[in-house]
């Protein structure tokens, strides 16, 4: 069954990114008559909508395969913005506010999986209030973290774990949403919660490490400190250009630790590597 759902994800994917393609293409031939970009632009959002759809199918049959395109750091305000934005516009009526969206705060997810956790958790709050809201984002952020919280005033939470896979109370969808949101967040190193909201409805707060490049100052060990912490009997191979690191390196006792120093060739560094590995 996961080679099926995976080969059928494989082959939507393409014909979607062409309506997709071609939507943008309409849009800029009708930018002077605001219905039509209207309507287009509810084309692109059920387009996108159906490729995160996949994006999670695709994740959930291979989870490490969403790794190969590497990590990369995304501006949250700005993707905040135009989720809500979108939503507002296809829920035509509905009462979305945003509060606290000011800063520059990044987080370790791409693009598209930053709009897939933050699109699934307001389309649901949407969801659940029939489509009208009114639906809560807020974000806030401190030294470490960044905050994101999405209430509604829907029914509340449903018996069971609300994220794990599969699990849905709509007739429709792949109940992936919600674990795919759990799961981006977690690689990115953060944490989601939810709870039941007082007066009525349910909040999902999820919870966002920001980079600070003050936690690397004084993690940083030279060669020889490094070496001199390593278990006794551990080999050290240590490369430098500078003269003063090997003969510091005299003093790492109860272990075999060489210096190469630069420039040198790439043979001579592999011999010596192929002795340490061989000594150990």
């Amino acid at each position: 069954m996961g080679k099926i759902a995976g080969a059928m994800a494989h082959e939507l994917k393409s014909p979607l990114a062409t309506v997709q393609l071609y939507a943008n293409l309409l849009r800029r031939a009708f930018a002077h008559q605001p219905a039509a970009v209207q309507q287009l632009d509810v084309i692109k959002d059920q387009t996108r909508s159906c490729l995160e759809r996949i994006r999670a199918i695709m994740h959930s049959i291979n989870p490490d395969a969403a790794r190969a395109g590497g990590t990369a750091l995304t501006p949250l305000v700005p993707l905040v913005r135009a989720v809500v934005a979108d939503q507002r516009r296809r829920y035509e009526g509905s009462t979305i506010t945003l509060k606290g969206a000011s800063g520059d705060p990044r987080v370790a997810l791409g693009e598209n999986d930053l709009r897939s956790v933050v699109g699934n958790l307001v389309v649901n709050a949407l969801e659940v209030s029939g489509g009208k809201g009114p639906v809560d984002v807020r974000l806030r952020s401190d030294a470490d973290r960044v905050h994101l919280r999405v209430a509604d005033k829907g029914p509340g939470l449903p018996a069971g774990d609300v994220f794990a896979a599969f699990f849905s109370t709509k007739s429709s969808g792949t109940g992936l949403g919600l674990w795919l949101v759990r799961r981006l967040v977690a690689e990115a190193g953060g944490s989601i919660t939810a709870r039941d909201r007082r007066g009525g409805g349910a909040v999902f707060e999820v919870d966002l490490p920001l980079p600070r490049h003050e936690r690397l100052r004084g993690a940083d060990l030279t060669g020889v400190e490094i070496a001199a912490r390593l278990p006794a009997g551990t080999p050290v191979l240590m490369v430098s250009g500078d003269p003063a690191a090997g003969a510091a390196l005299a003093d790492v006792r109860e272990r075999r630790a060489w210096y190469l120093p630069k420039p040198f060739e790439v043979e001579t560094y592999l011999d010596l590597v192929s002795l340490l590995v061989e000594s150990t």
